[in-house]
């Protein structure tokens, strides 16, 4: 707690230092008349495939937005709904076949024009389909029912799905059904070589990369959706928040991410700044590795565990109540598979002692491993956990580490911090998702499985019946919260952005920064 109360005091001297400077009005970088914009972000991936493996994380979402389109697009400013993009239309023929019209005269980054030659390719077994394909493992992931795609004219495309799907336009409209080009893809040599330089047909394309530095997009102005309002955005790795709030109120920055909800007063009251967004549809969990750390495979343990977090106390304390405690691990989104039955995780410590005194454990050391500043928040919540743990008779520590491959290397992991975005509103897109057996928490890091639950996966995510599926997902909730848990769902998140106040924008409610012209604009 001493630390937080000390990093916060730290801000507030490095806003008041910054003050004067604002008192003089910021010049705008310009190029080509229009604006240059200049966001500093925590972190960024140099990697920019949507189905590289690197990508699947919420600080590669917000910069792809800009250079990628799909066929459809997902309205997350309105109601969720599923808009034309690069399609201008889209008709299922039957349960498993889409009959898909393209817009004509899209033009790629490269000037080339998109066909529906590109469309199959960008779904085709060469990238995602084949075995051996480099984005197969994310296709399982983001488009697990997609069985072929190929062309009728040049405008016109057929996809099929291996079983019927509740939510495949969904799918399309959203992360994993970007399109790419053929022609560029094919001569780039290798997958890792495209990753870092691929051709889309979004408002930005991928100019220049320095890793660990920052990310140069420029104006694609031919994009179909109109000519872009900015000339370049440049996402500029700033990993402090100090450090980013301070260059915002010095005008080395137009636009930071990740502010915590106490620095909003702070910046608005900065003359000429501001803070856009707010509550978010991401969920943030401690994940539990019990497939290579046997203390906790006691589910007496993991039940104690939850059970010992004051999660009100913790969005009053370091959020200010800009989150929300979940009913479980699902989204308000959901619509009509959202279970507002469903309770909140208890606070009840000394059902938590009772629970430790019927387990296994013995007081042994459990390694608690993480970035230190990955996540709004991520350390000061940390050691609030620690200590709630500890009251109980929990002996969790907290490990810093420099980057991820050392989070999750074998052998003495424990727990680490994570966040679920939801992509679209479904649990497929959350629960599923996240943890079921194609997601990186099954798949990859092998930390966890449950037979029942990944059956239910299976039936959530073909079934077309309103009813059987909240049934399922009602059933795989009571798995992921009490029976079996793979994690501990602590609370939403904040995408909280600060801002110069000649900015005109609407942030979305996920990680996913839309620049498109339609949605930013810069006055003086």
């Amino acid at each position: 707690m001493a630390l937080g109360t000390s990093r916060r005091a730290v801000l507030k001297a490095s806003v008041a230092a910054m003050a004067a400077a604002t008192m003089t009005k910021l010049a705008w970088a310009k190029q080509d008349g229009r604006k240059i914009l200049k966001i500093a972000v925590q972190d960024f991936r140099p990697v920019f495939e949507p189905m590289h493996p690197q990508s699947a994380a919420n600080v590669a979402y917000r910069v792809d937005e800009s250079i990628f389109d799909g066929l459809l697009r997902l309205d997350y400013l309105g109601d969720f709904g599923v808009k034309p993009a690069l399609a201008s239309s889209i008709d299922q023929a039957d349960e498993t076949t889409y009959i898909v019209k393209l817009r004509p005269d899209v033009k790629f980054h490269d000037g080339t024009t998109l066909t529906a030659e590109d469309v199959a390719f960008s779904y085709g077994p060469e990238r995602l389909l084949g075995d051996k394909a480099p984005g197969r493992q994310m296709k399982d992931r983001f488009l697990s029912s997609l069985k072929s795609a190929e062309p009728i004219d040049d405008l016109t495309v057929r996809l099929k799905t291996s079983e019927p799907d509740p939510v495949f336009q969904k799918r399309l409209a959203t992360w994993g059904g970007q399109v790419i080009s053929k022609r560029a893809y094919l001569a780039a040599g290798s997958f890792d070589n495209w990753a870092r330089a691929p051709i889309g047909t979004g408002p930005f394309r991928v100019a220049e990369v320095k890793d660990k530095d920052h990310v140069l997009l420029k104006a694609h102005d031919e994009y179909w959706g109109g000519k872009p309002s900015l000339a370049e955005v440049r996402f500029i790795l700033v990993s402090e928040l100090s450090a980013r709030v301070a260059g915002l109120l010095a005008g080395d920055f137009d636009l930071i991410t990740d502010v915590t909800p106490d620095q909003i007063a702070t910046i608005s009251k900065a003359p000429g700044f501001k803070v856009l967004g707010g509550e978010s549809a991401v969920l943030r969990n401690v994940n539990l590795d019990m497939a290579h750390n046997p203390v906790l495979r006691d589910v007496n343990l993991r039940r104690a565990m939850s059970l010992a977090i004051d999660r009100d106390a913790i969005t009053k304390s370091l959020w200010g109540e800009k989150v929300s405690v979940p009913l479980g691990e699902q989204l308000k989104y959901f619509g009509d598979l959202y279970d507002p039955s469903r309770t909140s995780p208890a606070y009840d410590p000394a059902k938590a002692r009772e629970l430790l005194a019927k387990s296994a454990y013995k007081g042994e050391r459990i390694p608690y491993r993480m970035l230190s500043g990955y996540y709004t928040n991520e350390l000061a919540e940390a050691q609030i956990l620690v200590a709630m743990w500890q009251q109980v008779g929990i002996n969790v520590e907290i490990e810093i580490k420099e980057n991820w491959d050392q989070v999750y290397q074998q052998p003495g992991t424990g727990l680490n911090n994570d966040t679920c975005q939801m992509i679209y509103p479904d649990p497929l897109s959350v629960l599923w998702r996240c943890y079921g057996d194609a997601s990186s928490y099954q798949a990859e890091e092998k930390a966890w499985s449950n037979q029942e639950f990944n059956e239910l996966g299976k039936r959530l995510q073909s079934s077309t019946d309103t009813a059987e599926r909240k049934k399922v997902a009602s059933r795989m909730l009571d798995i992921f919260e009490t029976e079996d848990p793979p994690a501990i769902v602590l609370h939403t998140m904040t995408n909280l952005y600060g801002v110069r106040s000649g900015i005109n924008w609407n942030p979305y409610p996920v990680a996913n920064m839309d620049l498109r012209p339609n949605n930013i604009s810069i006055g003086e």
